[in-house]
């Protein structure tokens, strides 16, 4: 388990599925709220996420700025994470000097990128 300012935490990541519908891809659910275009998605590009490789959309910064807001570079969205128990959440923060070092793979991940 990674630590964080000497404690160990969880770490967690969230994956929302998308349908296409008409020229838009929404999210099956209705939440979130916000649809994206297949020229947002497509064609996907290749970027860093710490040690690794990944595939990102074509325009993931206006999508970053749908789902979380604007100044997604300089603020993180904290989510309260209620769901079914009371209404969904969110605050901005400002991020912390240490809210921006590389991101690096955890858990079953980093054991299998090991081999």
């Amino acid at each position: 388990m990674p630590k964080i300012k000497g404690e160990e935490k969880v770490v967690t990541c969230d994956i929302f599925l998308m349908e296409k519908k008409g020229g838009q891809y929404v999210f099956p659910t209705g939440w979130p709220t916000y649809s994206v275009t297949g020229e947002e998605i497509y064609p996907l590009k290749e970027h860093k996420f710490g040690t690794l490789n990944v595939s990102t959309p074509n325009k993931f910064r206006e999508i970053l700025s749908k789902n979380f807001d604007p100044s997604w570079p300089t603020k993180m969205k904290k989510y309260n994470h209620h769901f079914g128990l009371a209404e969904v959440t969110a605050t901005l923060e400002e991020m912390l000097p240490a809210d921006f070092l590389p991101a690096g793979p955890f858990g079953p991940l980093a054991d299998r990128l090991k081999d």
